[in-house]
């Protein structure tokens, strides 16, 4: 139990430096090479201006939602970052990381779509890319696994033995969602790479370059620990449960015969 205790530490450790690295890649690429954030568009002449500030809120918000808080609430039952024994405190934690990512998302998707369609002097297209349509893949696989994730554990909340037989559903969902939302992240860098690539024609070994391809690197990486975590560590902490779960009966057992 101890050397499993010690091995989940570890892989928990490592996914949190990867998850902090990844968000202080990203801020140092928006504030140092994209030219920071924005609320309403930077003119440039009278009828042409810059939408770049507003639309640096989706990849920062986004990537909140998905590297930050659903991952946390992934991780809320196998490796949360403060251990409790209280399990309705996870399944409240659980919930309240899943609004919050659902939160971000919204605001990113309103940031791309607010830069592109105030953009001058000729509004961009909203939807039109594999990025888009990944994204609203990842929408409704969001909105799926929060109304029947709601349903079954909170309101009205199914019998147990309705939620035992959906857990492992919901578990599986829960992990395909995160990938195909981390797939959307990475295609999305690539995407905002490549139009950098095309308009600003950098050096394809500088900062502007290299770091959000180390970003998508660190992606891919933070998304195997993440499953790696809730799929191998879990299993194998319900494991060592179920053996010693004959010897925790017949102790309670002993107690109250002797009672």
């Amino acid at each position: 139990m101890v050397a499993l205790q010690h091995h989940s530490f570890s892989a928990a450790l490592a996914l949190r430096i990867v998850q902090v690295g990844i968000t202080g890649l990203l801020l140092i690429w928006i504030f140092m090479y994209l030219g920071g954030l924005s609320l309403s568009p930077k003119m440039i002449d009278e009828d042409t201006n810059d939408t770049f500030g507003i639309f640096n809120w989706h990849p920062l918000l986004m990537s909140l939602a998905f590297i930050g808080c659903m991952s946390e609430a992934i991780l809320t039952y196998s490796s949360p970052l403060v251990h409790s024994t209280d399990r309705k405190l996870k399944k409240y934690t659980h919930a309240a990381l899943h609004a919050a990512a659902c939160v971000l998302t919204v605001c990113g998707i309103v940031a791309a779509i607010k830069s592109h369609t105030l953009k001058a002097p000729t509004p961009m297209p909203n939807f039109y890319s594999t990025h888009s349509y990944l994204g609203v893949l990842t929408c409704l696989m969001m909105i799926g696994q929060i109304v029947f994730g709601v349903m079954a554990y909170l309101y009205p909340q199914w019998s147990l033995g309705e939620r035992q037989a959906f857990s492992s559903v919901h578990t599986f969902c829960g992990g395909a969602t995160l990938c195909v939302g981390m797939m959307t992240l990475m295609v999305g860098l690539q995407e905002k790479t490549t139009f950098l690539q095309l308009v600003q024609k950098p050096n394809v070994r500088g900062a502007l370059m290299q770091i959000p391809a180390f970003i998508q690197v660190g992606v891919a990486l933070f998304t195997v620990l993440v499953l790696y975590q809730v799929v191998f560590v879990s299993k194998l902490s319900q494991k060592k449960t179920m053996q010693f779960a004959p010897i925790l009966a017949q102790d309670a057992e002993h107690e109250i015969n002797t009672m």
